[in-house]
């Protein structure tokens, strides 16, 4: 939807921004071995920290 909106008049910042979740969500995909990804996953914006996608352990009781 980024990206069908430069079409119609937003700025063009919002095409790098879908690139970018493009990106983001083929490594996620990529990155996991068995190749499925979870529901939810956390960003790291700690440029100090080796990892910057991970996948918060939850129980099934859905508490972290």
């Amino acid at each position: 939807m980024l990206a069908l909106g430069v079409l119609h008049g937003l700025d063009k910042t919002h095409l790098k921004l879908a690139a970018n979740l493009t990106t983001t969500c083929y490594e996620m995909y990529r990155r996991a071995a068995t190749g499925l990804t979870a529901d939810i996953v956390s960003m790291n914006i700690d440029l100090h920290v080796g990892t910057d996608i991970f996948i918060p352990v939850i129980s099934a009781a859905g508490n972290s």
